[in-house]
């Protein structure tokens, strides 16, 4: 009787069964790799969770990234209204300043020049961690303000399309093994994304993190794949199959 990898190789294909998703990019490890069906169960759970811990943690990072943007985009529309520099200020006694100014100030003071976004840390991704490298200020021009704030967006904007991209590849494979690497070849896609068509980050961050079902999600017990019948276990392992 022919087996399951002697049909797959008289026809040119694999023993992967038609239509079952990858557990992994080509030449990545998937962590139950050649662990038998109880075992590669277990590893599969475990992977699970550590993926979605991380996946946890870095969301966080980039929540709060977005709250101090959105600090930042406050203290612009501000700015537009009201002109800030050592000019301005410096001929406006403190007490005579306005409510944008208050304002501005207030922005200030909530913002620390080398802070690190709380969540940025050893468990967190080093693409996703951020600072505050510099803050707006109503002593600053507002051209100086300006580029202060387009420098923290790109700082943002470069954690959130990590943060997307490492949910992703853990809803299709169901674990981040590889997904450091292949982010250096991924990246570019992910930054050059519309942000029309993403959701809202802060709308994301108030979702629970979905739990992905192991990569043969679907495959049900006794399920007929291309003659062959699926009887549980780790559909990768022949001895989940039978003819």
């Amino acid at each position: 009787m022919a087996t399951l990898d002697d049909l797959a190789a008289q026809f040119g294909g694999s023993s992967q069964p038609f239509d079952m998703p990858l557990e992994a990019p080509e030449g990545i490890r998937v962590p139950w790799q050649g662990l038998p069906p109880k075992k590669a169960d277990e590893a599969r759970l475990r992977a699970s969770e550590q993926a979605r811990k991380k996946i946890d943690e870095n969301a966080r990072v980039v929540q709060e990234g977005g709250k101090i943007l959105q600090d930042m985009e406050t203290f612009g529309a501000l700015n537009r209204e009201s002109k800030t520099g050592e000019f301005y200020t410096g001929i406006q006694p403190g007490f005579l300043q306005g409510s944008d100014e208050q304002k501005m100030e207030a922005i200030t003071s909530r913002l620390a020049p080398g802070q690190r976004i709380e969540g940025s840390g050893t468990t967190s991704d080093k693409d996703i961690a951020m600072f505050v490298k510099a803050v707006p200020s109503i002593n600053k021009k507002g051209d100086v303000n300006q580029s202060i704030r387009e420098n923290f967006a790109k700082q943002y904007n470069r954690s959130k399309a990590k943060l997307q991209y490492l949910q992703d590849y853990y809803d299709q494979y169901g674990h981040l093994n590889g997904a450091d690497t292949l982010w250096e070849k991924e990246q570019q896609r992910y930054l050059a994304k519309p942000e029309s068509t993403a959701q809202p980050m802060q709308e994301q961050m108030a979702q629970p993190t979905s739990q992905v079902q192991p990569s043969y999600k679907g495959l049900k017990i006794n399920q007929k794949v291309n003659g062959w019948k699926y009887l549980g276990g780790d559909p990768t392992d022949q001895n989940s199959w039978s003819k």
